[in-house]
């Protein structure tokens, strides 16, 4: 396959080429994004704190264990209204220190 039949493959595909250090600038600052929204809340569902990367546990799931474990203090977290466990502020950047 030559270089511009791939090109005009790609481009009817909506894709590009990038460099990949490009790419990892790009996903770098989305992470970046996600975590400076996450930090100006004054509480964050669990959800937000997995995708933000901010502590070592990357799923839902580590972070309710974590709950269950009390390593997140009984008067850390909290159900809101609509049923999600939303985490305060201060504790999304005391675990983000890990």
């Amino acid at each position: 396959m030559e270089t511009q039949e791939l090109i005009k493959i790609l481009k009817a595909n909506g894709l590009m080429v990038v460099a990949r250090q490009d790419y990892r600038n790009m996903v770098t600052a989305r992470i970046n994004e996600v975590q400076a929204t996450v930090l100006r809340k004054k509480a964050a569902t669990i959800g937000e704190i997995a995708k933000s990367e901010l502590w070592p546990v990357k799923t839902r799931q580590s972070i309710k264990r974590w709950i269950d474990e009390q390593i997140i203090n009984e008067k850390e977290w909290y159900t809101a209204p609509n049923g999600k466990i939303m985490i305060t502020n201060s504790c999304i950047r005391r675990l983000s220190e890990f």
